[in-house]
């Protein structure tokens, strides 16, 4: 595969670099996409049926509660299709 030792680590490396980077962002713009769609959501739930979302914390506790419960599902779905995407290739 790689006649110079030296350039294959690099290129190895090049690549993890670029593909954490990628995943990084895809990773930060999900969760702040989430966070958003998130807090509407709850938002207008509650002032629906409770007033005024700034007297009632508990849904932010709740919204809070909801994505982080959901986080670690979220991150393992995407571990295994980050491994799937590593066996075929």
């Amino acid at each position: 595969m790689c006649s110079h030792p030296k350039t294959c680590a690099s290129y190895l490396l090049g690549h993890f670099y670029y593909f954490s980077t990628m995943w990084l962002i895809i990773l930060v713009l999900a969760i702040i996409t989430r966070i958003a769609l998130g807090a509407n959501r709850y938002s207008r739930f509650y002032e629906k049926n409770h007033g005024n979302i700034l007297e009632n914390s508990s849904s932010l506790r709740f919204s809070n509660r909801h994505f982080t419960c959901s986080l670690p599902h979220h991150v393992s779905r995407h571990a295994s299709i980050w491994w799937f995407f590593k066996a075929v290739q």
